[in-house]
């Protein structure tokens, strides 16, 4: 089973600082599950709804059985299957991690989520170690903000 590396407090507070915003208005995506801790948290923050896509399936059954032992198997969906496969509604906040530093990543999750029905209030945040482009698969960056190593850049739909 590969190895988890959950998203650190430290950075999940700086992400959750900028997420806010959204709560209540945008559904919450997480495209690179793992351990679902920042599922779980924008769920805790108040997102609603909040879609977690993990592609091992042994991840995603602890992943489930977690969520059902919370209680909340019911309001926060895992999906294995690629986030164009489901019916999410716009607008939504995505946040884009990676396992790995490959920037082709990057770029095969954002083109995913431009398959999704648009909406100027779409919005990606993405933490890498590497720096991404301005532009990536029809998003602008808007704004980067510096964690450390990690590279915290926020995107939006180009108009």
């Amino acid at each position: 089973m590969p190895d988890l590396r959950p998203t650190g407090s430290a950075i999940r507070d700086r992400i959750f600082d900028l997420a806010r915003r959204f709560v209540g208005t945008h559904a919450f995506l997480d495209l690179f599950g793992g351990s679902g801790i920042m599922g779980i948290t924008a769920f805790s923050e108040g997102f609603s709804p909040v879609h977690i896509f993990e592609s091992h399936p042994l991840i995603r059954q602890q992943l489930q059985d977690q969520l059902t032992q919370l209680a909340i198997d019911a309001k926060v969906g895992v999906h294995y299957e690629d986030v164009r496969s489901c019916a999410i509604q716009p607008p939504w906040f995505a946040y884009v991690d990676p396992p790995f530093r490959d920037c082709s990543a990057y770029e095969k999750a954002f083109s995913a989520l431009r398959a999704l029905p648009h909406h100027a209030e779409n919005v990606i945040l993405s933490e890498s170690e590497i720096e991404l482009p301005v532009d990536l698969a029809g998003f602008e960056r808007m704004d980067v903000r510096r964690a450390g190593r990690i590279i915290l850049s926020i995107y939006r739909p180009h108009t």
